[in-house]
């Protein structure tokens, strides 16, 4: 009871006398408003006439007057322009609890000037610290009586429970593949209650978060299966044409050598020239389709492998090259070094060179110079990847959230909104970095990729 009541007197007076603190305060502060407020109401105009009529003796001396008002820091008028015209007083002097009063200067509905005044708090907090300090050394006594019987109380009844529980802790015994605290005590307490809950909760939290992973999986695996198919799909027209071009050449080959052998024509370079042309033609479709099935094919559990950044370029470009043609559009290749390796898995960047060169198709659709740009640069242990185009750019509203899943700045039903954040991903799985560069006029990404110099005859 004694404790309640010494407790209850010393919170009292804590609460009365910050109240009072808080009283004194806010009259302080009111006096120096008032003062303020005078200053505005009866110096201002006059300053202000003294600064119409260009008389700055007499704009010295009301600064002077003024800066004598307890709490003011620093005084000063300044020109239309910001120029100081008179200045008294000094910041540096009083550096704390500062702030900051501006007072237009207006003659004939026409702003002249302003007065700022710099005005600080300091004394009135020196005032309420002198009390505080006469506050504290006479309840010093009691303060200490209170804070033992406080201290006596927390030590029996929540530190010794708390050490209980911490001892309990320190004695847990985790599992990696469950997560389970075991409190070695005979008797059942509050205790047993929380670590069958904590149990509980953490057995949920591991199952969520493995189904979590196992959806995430699913989910990752077939939006990038998606995209790849979407990519694809745009450029199946292209595609096609690549294939039917030597389909035709080989049959006008067929036609011919039919033709010569109901002739009965029997010129043997000819015949051969025929059928090593119409053989070559063939390998160059099966090249085309072997491609297609690897593109289309998942990636993620192939192996790193090296190769050339040439060969995955080479092997790219058929899917898009014939649709470009047809649209107008120029590819321009920057010359690549043969040399240069990257440990990939080839089908992955190659659909991230798909993805940019389909959205470089689409930007560049409505402009007049139509044309896209492939280079690369090796710079000491990485190689650079520029795909750029001639289009508009991006808007620099937008630049920081194309990465994002399911942003497009494309038309409905044109984008998914995922090329660019799978590439993203892709390209970090290769411990590579992918971005857009703002400052390009045009479009321009770029991949950076770890790349090394290798003779040609040493890359398998």
């Amino acid at each position: 009871m004694l404790v309640k009541i010494l407790i209850a007197s010393s919170l009292l007076t804590t609460i009365l006398t910050v109240f009072s603190f808080y009283t004194d305060y806010t009259a302080e502060m009111s006096d120096l408003n008032r003062s303020l407020h005078q200053i505005q109401e009866v110096s201002v105009p006059s300053i202000t006439d003294n600064l119409w009529n260009l008389d700055e003796r007499a704009i010295s001396e009301q600064l002077s007057s003024i800066a004598k008002l307890q709490g003011i820091v620093s005084i000063a008028v300044l020109d239309e322009e910001g120029s100081v015209v008179a200045e008294r007083g000094s910041v540096l002097e009083t550096p704390v609890y500062l702030f900051e009063q501006r007072y237009p200067m207006v003659r004939s509905n026409e702003t002249i000037g302003e007065l700022r005044i710099t005005v600080t708090k300091q004394f009135i907090f020196q005032r309420l610290a002198r009390r505080a300090l006469v506050f504290f050394g006479t309840q010093g006594i009691k303060t200490f009586l209170i804070s033992f019987i406080i201290l006596f109380i927390v030590r029996y009844y929540v530190t010794n429970h708390l050490e209980k529980i911490a001892s309990y802790f320190e004695k847990g015994k985790f599992r990696q593949d469950k997560l389970q605290l075991q409190y070695e005590n005979r008797v059942r307490n509050e205790l047993d209650v929380m670590v069958d809950n904590i149990n509980e909760m953490a057995k949920r939290v591991t199952e969520s978060e493995r189904e979590l992973k196992r959806n995430l999986e699913v989910q990752r695996a077939s939006a990038i299966n998606s995209a790849r198919l979407a990519s694809l799909g745009e450029m199946a027209g292209g595609i096609a044409h690549e294939i039917n071009n030597p389909m035709a050449i080989i049959l006008g080959n067929l036609g011919i050598l039919q033709k010569l052998i109901e002739e009965d024509a029997t010129d043997q370079a000819t015949l051969e020239h025929l059928i090593d042309k119409a053989i070559n033609t063939c390998d160059r479709v099966n090249r085309i389709i072997s491609g297609l099935r690897t593109y289309s094919r998942d990636a993620d559990g192939d192996p790193f492998l090296d190769e050339t950044l040439l060969s995955i370029i080479e092997q790219t470009l058929p899917y898009c090259r014939e649709r470009f043609r047809d649209a107008g559009i120029e590819l321009i290749i920057e010359p690549i070094d043969p040399r240069i390796i990257i440990s990939c898995r080839a089908t992955q960047i190659s659909q991230v060179l798909v993805s940019l060169l389909n959205n470089a198709y689409d930007a560049v659709s409505e402009v007049e110079n139509k044309w896209i740009r492939i280079a690369a640069e090796l710079k000491g242990d990485r190689v650079q990847v520029t795909v750029s185009d001639s289009g508009h750019g991006i808007p620099h509203t937008v630049i920081d959230r194309i990465f994002d899943p399911f942003f497009t700045t494309k038309e409905v039903g044109k984008g998914t909104g995922l090329g660019l954040s799978i590439s993203k991903n892709l390209i970090e799985n290769h411990d590579g970095t992918f971005w857009v560069n703002p400052r390009s006029e045009h479009t321009s990404f770029l991949i950076e990729l770890p790349a090394r110099l290798e003779e040609l005859d040493s890359v398998s």
